[in-house]
């Protein structure tokens, strides 16, 4: 039997007179009142609210899931998911603190993802860069394959179900509404999760199994480096291909390499017979190449918040000849066989105030400058998780396309007098459209 849609109705709740007016919401009745202090509204969906909370007793932060419903299916469906993701410890898997029970509201605390999600980020600052994207996609698979070992198909694996920690370096799978336990009860013929990531099978009203999961994946990848969706998976042309168990014609973006789009198009197979396991996929050479660092983070730091809008044009030389500097320093730390964190600050302070310096001549306001650089001093000081922080820095990467625009600019000089660096050529800078 499907599930039912869940929506709220805090309205006609209200409305009914069973519900205590002084205790509209059930956060008295149901104890999260007396452990907790609700915050802000932080996302929303057709299931529930998510709002920012606070444990009392040690003023913790948290996330709580509140859900309006006195249908008790609906509210044994809210009790399945806490008890689920009780059982899914894993660090790429979000973690349910506790659950309240009121009469007519449910309260699921959980932890909070402070960094938003895989959609927020790419709305907010555009695609990530590949090796970044990659690094967030092997976490991802590493928790869907955790899922799939246990049974558990997620089955809805969008970019807004994609929490991330730290800066944007850490990813973690949230909402598990839609999850299902295979072999639990009903055919797998039920469709749940979102239409525009549904697989090929779904979309034809075929059985399934967990391989739907590894589909949502490389739509998710495609979307981390675009920006966008390659197909609309509802149309009548997709669904002729679907049907005939072949792809829709699309086209990876510009840059992107040869192991990012075979890793894509493998989770993409219009059959799901031919859609490798997700422990498979973490064996591909994508994942084998070398991992994001310090230098990585930065590079797409000074990229995001220097050069992305028509308002900061003004800046794209100074961050171009900026990035050459970090490209050089990070060549000559590769002989070293300690780095401290101490001394990438010393060498940020002299960009920043390269930067500042090149905004002077900008219009009134300049927040952003300032803004960009607390972004980027904490990129600096939290390196990704699976280097150690006293090396992750010194390693020599490939370069990346950013960078390597940046090196070709070749303009720059110290000036004496000043510190700051000086153009010495009038070619314009490749760095950001006109």
């Amino acid at each position: 039997m499907a599930r039912p849609k869940l929506k709220l109705d805090i309205g006609a709740l209200q409305k009914n007179d069973v519900v205590n007016p002084d205790d509209p919401d059930g956060m008295i009745a149901s104890g999260f009142a007396v452990a907790y202090k609700l915050g802000a509204v932080i996302g929303s969906g057709t299931t529930a609210v998510v709002k920012r909370c606070v444990r009392l007793k040690d003023t913790a932060g948290f996330a709580v899931k509140c859900i309006a419903s006195a249908d008790e299916e609906v509210r044994q469906f809210a009790r399945d998911e806490y008890e689920l993701l009780l059982s899914l410890r894993h660090p790429g898997i979000v973690h349910a603190e506790t659950f309240f029970d009121a009469p007519h509201h449910l309260w699921m605390v959980m932890e909070l993802c402070d960094g938003g999600n895989l959609q927020s980020y790419v709305d907010n600052r555009g695609p990530f860069a590949e090796v970044c994207a990659l690094d967030l996609f092997e976490q991802k698979l590493k928790a869907v394959d955790f899922l799939h070992q246990r049974r558990v198909v997620h089955r809805d694996l969008k970019p807004e179900n994609c929490l991330l920690c730290r800066e944007g370096t850490q990813l973690k799978l949230s909402d598990f509404n839609s999850a299902k336990v295979l072999g639990q009860g009903a055919a797998m013929l039920t469709e749940r999760g979102t239409h525009a990531y549904a697989a090929p099978e779904v979309v034809l009203h075929q059985d399934w199994n967990e391989r739907v999961d590894i589909w949502a994946c490389g739509l998710c990848l495609f979307f981390m480096v675009s920006g966008r969706l390659p197909f609309n998976c509802r149309g009548h042309a997709e669904k002729l291909a679907f049907a005939e168990e072949r792809l829709p014609g699309f086209v990876w973006p510009e840059g992107a390499t040869d192991n990012l789009k075979e890793l894509g198009m493998l989770c993409l197979a219009a059959s799901m017979k031919n859609r490798p396991a997700a422990m498979s996929l973490l064996q591909h050479p994508a994942f084998s190449e070398e991992k994001v660092s310090w230098f990585d983070r930065l590079n797409q730091e000074l990229a995001n918040s220097f050069c992305c809008s028509a308002g900061k044009k003004h800046l794209k030389r100074p961050v171009a000849q900026s990035l050459a500097k970090m490209r050089e320093r990070n060549e000559s730390l590769a002989a070293t066989t300690t780095c401290r964190q101490d001394e990438h600050s010393t060498f940020l302070s002299g960009i920043f105030e390269s930067i500042r310096f090149h905004s002077k001549s900008a219009p009134p306001d300049v927040g952003y400058v300032e803004e960009g650089e607390a972004r980027i001093r904490r990129a600096a000081s939290a390196p990704p998780p699976s280097l150690p922080s006293e090396t992750s820095c010194c390693e020599v990467l490939p370069s990346s396309p950013f960078v390597a625009m940046a090196e070709d600019e070749k303009i720059c000089c110290e000036d004496e007098r000043s510190g700051a660096i000086n153009v010495v050529s009038t070619d314009a800078c490749p760095l950001a459209g006109a």
